[in-house]
């Protein structure tokens, strides 16, 4: 393309769309015009490296270039990487968190801005976090595990046999927190009842023994209808706990309605 191409504004725009390297050879001025610059950078997040420093600024091209690439937010102007709620904004947008947060520097060391991450985009952010104790600190890790389960997997060993910490994990999402507490916690028959209380979908995790205990499995099931598909062949075949998941099923399907009804 002729050099005298890069200053029509027309062909520009074409050309950012189809090339990664397009706004390098723009005209200055069209690397300050917005809505090339948000095309650009749609196409090809690390385009806002070639973008004029007052569009390195601008909220809405770094979020759109995020969203592309997480790597765009090395090129973000420093006010807005000071931002608290912009740089979660960032996270919570990026298509590959990852990426983002080794760009959030001073970040990576508040307490409360990596609870924050991890209530957003998950505990992968423990990942980057600056505090070599923090994985020692028990009340931080309680919070975070309580956010997302899986941040157990950044706890100070000692804490896999805290039982507070490891209810926490067991508690969060499909309740495969119960594969990694503590094997002394996992063959705790007073330990795993507490779990399936608060989880059903645990006993898909817990040891074959406790899949046939009727006990276990009826507290699972109370808390979880279809968790009966975990018990044993024999258990999930008991006519009576068929007859008390078929209950518990209608009545958790009524409550989830109610509640979906009245949080629109």
């Amino acid at each position: 393309m002729a050099k005298g191409k890069w200053a029509d504004r027309e062909v520009v725009l074409k050309a950012v769309k189809e090339n990664s390297e397009a706004l390098k050879r723009a005209a200055k001025s069209l690397r300050a015009d917005r809505e090339v610059v948000l095309e650009a950078v749609r196409q090809h997040g690390k385009a806002l490296e070639y973008a004029d420093e007052s569009l390195q600024g601008d909220r809405e091209v770094v979020l759109e270039a995020v969203k592309e690439n997480g790597h765009a937010f090395e090129f973000a102007d420093e006010e807005l990487l000071d931002d608290r709620e912009f740089v979660l904004e960032a996270i919570e947008k990026a298509e590959e968190e990852r990426q983002v947060f080794q760009y959030c520097g001073g970040w990576m060391d508040d307490e409360e801005f990596l609870l924050d991450a991890i209530k957003r985009r998950g505990s992968s952010v423990l990942d980057f976090a600056e505090d070599p104790e923090l994985p020692f600190d028990r009340e931080f890790m309680l919070a975070a595990i309580r956010l997302d389960g899986s941040a157990i997997w950044y706890a100070a060993d000692h804490l896999y046999n805290d039982r507070e910490v490891a209810l926490a994990a067991v508690s969060a999402e499909d309740g495969e927190g119960l594969c990694w507490v503590a094997d002394s916690l996992q063959a705790d028959r007073e330990f795993v009842l507490e779990a399936v209380r608060r989880n059903g979908w645990a006993l898909g995790h817990a040891a074959e023994s406790f899949r046939a205990d009727r006990e276990v499995v009826l507290e699972a099931v109370k808390e979880n209808a279809e968790a009966l598909k975990y018990a044993t062949a024999e258990l999930r075949n008991d006519p009576e706990l068929q007859r008390i998941a078929e209950r518990y099923h209608r009545a958790q399907e009524l409550a989830r309605e109610w509640t979906e009804k009245h949080s629109k």
